[in-house]
């Protein structure tokens, strides 16, 4: 999309050369793609374009979170789920009852040919291993950083910071 740089299928090879990069982000990107294939590809790669000490800032939907929520019964943080990521959905999102939003979050699915579908939920445990199996040597929980984040994602928004 505009006003991109570059556009590349990024399951594939990166065309950067080794070390590339000191930093690289990415929000809400990450759970659109294909695990565990593509995911450790992509991760793959970064690592491989990042100098030594690089880091990737990635933050994905957390979750671990939404299910604890779920379970808990914490229908505040769910009510804030539906009014920020679905109420003004064109086409609207039909929502029954709380275990729906769990469902929007981890398939977010929507009738729109730009729109990619979630492929893969997260939590901070699974993507620090993920990250860890493709050569991370540092992984660590973030928070929200409004030089880069995107504020309407702050509240459900797992943030890491990988070290190469």
């Amino acid at each position: 999309f505009s006003p991109a740089d570059i556009i590349w299928d990024c399951r594939y090879d990166l065309p950067f050369t080794d070390g590339s990069f000191t930093f690289i982000f990415s929000e809400h990107f990450f759970e659109h793609i294909d695990f565990p294939l593509s995911a450790k590809s992509i991760l793959g790669e970064t690592h491989r374009i990042l100098k030594p000490n690089g880091s990737l800032f990635l933050g994905v939907p957390d979750c671990g979170k939404v299910i604890k929520s779920y379970v808990s019964g914490n229908k505040n943080f769910l009510k804030k789920l539906y009014e920020n990521c679905y109420n003004k959905r064109n086409p609207p999102v039909e929502v029954y009852g709380d275990l729906d939003l769990v469902n929007y979050l981890f398939r977010d699915q929507i009738d729109n040919p730009n729109y990619a579908p979630h492929l893969w939920a997260y939590d901070e445990l699974s993507l620090t291993k993920l990250l860890k199996s493709v050569g991370f040597k540092k992984v660590e929980k973030v928070k929200f950083d409004s030089r880069y984040c995107n504020l309407k994602r702050k509240f459900y928004t797992l943030y890491l910071k990988a070290i190469k």
